[in-house]
C-alpha cells in the first residue's frame, strides 16, 4: 500500500513545479477553440428553433468551457511542445516502474503515468526499478533496466 504521506508530499511537488509551461497552455486553449465555437453554435441553434432558455444554454457553455479546464491537468503531456516529436524528447530519461512490466507495464516519468515495455521481451521488471527509455512503439515507451 503507497505511503499517504509520500504521495501527498508528491502531489503538493507536481502543484508547485508544473513540468507545463505557458506555451503548453496557449497550445492547449487554441485547440480547444474549434470544439468551444462548435458547441456555442450547436445551443444557439437549440435556443433559436427549440426554445432553450438562453440562460441554460449560457450555462451548458460554461460547463464545457469548465471541461475544457479541467481536462488540461489530464492531457498537457500531449501538448507540451519539445525538441524533437515530443514522443522522442523522453528518449534518455530515467524512470520508475508502477506496474510490474511482463514484458508491458506502467511507469512513472517527471509525475506523469505512461504505458511502458521492456526492450527484452522476455524481462519482468518488478515496480520500483528504475529504467531508462530507449524508444517507442506507437504510444507505447520502450525501456531497460538501469545497471
Amino acid at each position: 500500500m503507497p505511503n499517504p504521506v509520500k504521495r501527498r508530499a508528491t502531489m503538493e511537488h507536481c502543484r508547485s513545479n508544473p513540468a507545463w509551461s505557458r506555451k503548453t497552455l496557449l497550445r492547449y486553449a487554441l485547440f480547444q477553440v474549434p470544439g468551444i465555437i462548435l458547441v456555442g453554435v450547436f445551443l444557439w441553434v437549440l435556443h433559436a428553433l427549440l426554445g432553450v432558455s438562453a440562460r441554460i444554454a449560457w450555462v451548458l457553455l460554461l460547463l464545457w468551457l469548465v471541461k475544457d479546464a479541467l481536462m488540461f491537468f489530464f492531457v498537457w503531456p500531449a501538448y507540451q511542445g519539445s525538441e524533437g516529436d515530443g514522443w522522442y524528447s523522453l528518449v534518455g530519461l530515467r524512470g520508475e516502474v508502477r506496474r510490474p512490466l511482463r514484458p508491458e507495464g506502467y511507469i512513472r516519468i517527471r509525475g506523469v503515468l505512461w504505458k511502458a515495455r521492456a526492450e527484452d521481451q522476455t524481462a519482468q521488471i518488478p515496480p520500483g526499478t528504475q529504467v531508462d527509455v530507449v524508444g517507442r512503439d506507437g504510444i507505447q515507451l520502450i525501456v531497460r533496466p538501469r545497471p
